[in-house]
């Protein structure tokens, strides 16, 4: 049990770190101007801190007794699946937005003008 449960709280502060280092990488260490390239740095920041918080977590865990660990498990748990919620909200949001532009440049790009001829053609 105590190490089913400290295996979880370790998923959950990896979790909890990948999306924190990603996103405050992509904010503010990854420049403007990196095209495809900023992702993958974003990433990398991402998984570097997700590294960090799990061997932390598992070290921190690893001496609590079971009512602690149960407590901090159920704290790991919900915080977790709070910031999890909110990161596919905001998904969502950004995907029906995106949607809504590539239909706008698409049914702009369909609608042609006729084009009338410079002179008359040459017989």
């Amino acid at each position: 049990m105590h190490v089913l449960l400290t295996a979880v709280i370790v998923v959950c502060a990896a979790a909890l770190g990948l999306a924190a280092g990603t996103s405050l990488a992509g904010a503010f260490l990854v420049p403007a101007g990196s095209g495809l390239a900023g992702p993958v740095e974003a990433l990398g920041y991402g998984l570097l801190v997700a590294g960090v918080a799990a061997i932390a977590a598992g070290v921190l865990v690893w001496r609590l007794d079971t009512r602690a660990l149960m407590r901090v498990f159920l704290v790991a748990v919900l915080v977790t699946g709070a910031i999890a919620s909110v990161l596919y909200l905001r998904y969502q949001q950004l995907s029906a937005a995106r949607a809504a532009q590539a239909e706008t440049e698409t049914t702009t790009m369909t609608e042609t003008k006729t084009i009338a001829p410079v002179a008359a053609p040459v017989e």
